[in-house]
């Protein structure tokens, strides 16, 4: 992977601050939108005259797009610089979020929310590297907290947030709040980001197993979801499932045999790291499995109202947001461990 290296010297406390509040801001806006349009499926399927399963397209095909090509995302800010994709992600996040709100169309609707899953994946994929590479390493615990706190908050508001706007204005307005938000944050990172220095010599970006990494997250996310709806023996499933697998070892055994792979499978031999990634993946396991299961439980079990149901499943995004910074700063003074 290439030396990338930000100037931090060159910021002052309050740039460096500046630069939080652009990427905190862009950071803040996906993750809100995530949750708005859970709430919103509903509306769009009464107001579209679709069918349930064509409406949650609009959250599928945004959570394909982010999730298949993050790790391609990553590896050209590695080589090209993460501010002007960064900006270019933001860019195409507010443009395609303006679009969204004038849908003429539940499958117009689903195309945009695919472009803004694209946007999305580098908004997701770069924010966290440029702080960490801005602030000095004496604040960075408390930099990476901030933004744990700003990605918190981000899905707490979104189910509140949905349900207001939707009992207050149409659903269009879910995707048009992003507009001003995205406008803001652009001109923030265009101002106050730094760019960052690379090598002089030539990077090759590994397009092959770019391709075989959204053909197996692709594959599986489909296959998962068609594995919900029909059952997992199904031959769209399977078929699918089976392609993700085939897909995997030929992206492991690409990766294995290029000199600048997409991921360096040899960093996995590294037992902190390792260990590290494993736990964070449980974490995030049981955090979202909650986030699925709790709401089902407050409204078809306790039969509490939706607007109950939004405050209550805001409380743990809430303290948690509330926590991080403190978590940070602990981190920055004792040591993550």
């Amino acid at each position: 992977m290439p030396d990338l290296q930000a100037k931090p010297q060159t910021q002052t406390a309050s740039q460096r601050w500046l630069v939080m509040l652009g990427v905190g801001l862009g950071v803040f806006m996906s993750t809100l939108d995530v949750g708005i349009i859970n709430v919103a499926l509903p509306t769009l399927v009464q107001y579209f005259q679709s069918s349930f399963p064509e409406a949650q397209w609009a959250v599928l095909g945004y959570q394909l797009i982010s999730s298949s090509l993050v790790l391609g995302a990553t590896r050209l800010g590695d080589i090209w610089g993460k501010k002007y994709l960064y900006l270019g992600g933001l860019i195409v996040f507010t443009l395609s979020s303006l679009l969204c709100g004038v849908a003429s169309s539940i499958h117009w609707l689903i195309a945009f929310r695919a472009l803004q899953g694209l946007g999305g994946v580098f908004i997701s994929g770069l924010g966290l590297a440029i702080i960490t590479e801005v602030f000095p390493s004496s604040q960075r615990g408390r930099a990476v907290g901030i933004i744990g706190s700003v990605v918190s908050l981000g899905i707490a508001l979104g189910p509140s947030v949905g349900g207001l706007l939707l009992g207050w204005f149409d659903w269009r307005i879910l995707f048009l709040i992003n507009v001003p938000l995205g406008v803001v944050a652009s001109l923030l990172v265009m101002w106050v980001v730094p760019t960052t220095e690379r090598k002089q010599e030539k990077q090759r970006f590994d397009l092959l197993g770019a391709l075989l990494a959204l053909v197996t997250l692709s594959s599986f996310a489909l296959g998962m979801t068609f594995g919900q709806s029909e059952g997992f023996t199904s031959g769209r499933a399977l078929w699918l499932l089976l392609v993700g697998a085939i897909a995997l070892v030929s992206f492991l055994a690409v990766e294995a045999r290029l000199e600048e792979p997409l991921i360096k499978l040899d960093m996995f031999s590294n037992p902190r790291l390792s260990v590290g990634l494993l736990n964070g993946t449980l974490v995030f396991i049981v955090l979202t499995g909650g986030l699925l299961i709790t709401p089902f439980f407050l409204g078809q079990v306790k039969h509490y109202p939706t607007s109950k149901v939004g405050l209550l499943l805001a409380v743990s995004p809430v303290v948690s947001g509330l926590i991080a910074p403190l978590a940070g700063t602990l981190s920055d003074k004792f040591g993550s461990r």
